[in-house]
């Protein structure tokens, strides 16, 4: 749960939801693939990195990031890229590919598409129960997929809300 709205799988701070927040209506629509991809681009060139604080006081850790995800579940964009979240664990997972340029999150996009073992080099994990998330700037939030959020938020396990289908693991 990000403050008062559930999920499912996963949240990102980052280019994702600015792609998501400012795609002109219609544009996938017209031009397919290659328009959303196009307006994609754009929004990468304008895009900056970010101050992130996870915690609160004393205890809160400060670092710049170019994408934050907020998992309960494995994929964000299609992709497994949370490897230690599980639908069932209890905890929330806070991935953040942590730099101070958007090469950390080419090389890290990259990486994990071809689930290289380097796709953990730019990486920190928090996991809880609860995790407070700020960011300077502010910055919007995709919950699964929907800009629905606005950083400061509080991410928590509401353990047993949402009931999911999913294949056993073997």
């Amino acid at each position: 749960m990000i403050d008062g709205d559930y999920f499912a799988n996963c949240a990102a701070i980052g280019l994702s939801p600015q792609i998501a927040k400012t795609v002109p209506h219609g544009v996938k629509k017209l031009f397919g693939r290659v328009g959303y991809l196009a307006w994609a681009t754009l929004q990468f060139a304008k895009f900056h990195p970010f101050e992130l604080i996870v915690g609160q006081g004393d205890t809160a850790k400060r670092m710049m990031a170019t994408e934050v995800r907020i998992s309960n579940g494995r994929f964000h964009g299609g992709t497994e890229l949370v490897e230690e979240a599980r639908l069932d664990s209890g905890e929330i997972i806070v991935q953040v590919v942590a730099g101070k340029g958007k090469r950390s999150l080419v090389r890290n996009w990259a990486a994990g598409f071809f689930r290289l073992d380097s796709r953990r080099v730019d990486t920190v994990t928090f996991h809880g129960q609860s995790l407070r998330i700020e960011t300077n700037p502010p910055l919007p939030i995709s919950i699964d997929g929907e800009v629905l959020a606005k950083t400061p938020v509080m991410a928590k396990i509401a353990a047993g809300v949402i009931e999911v289908m999913a294949p056993v693991e073997r």
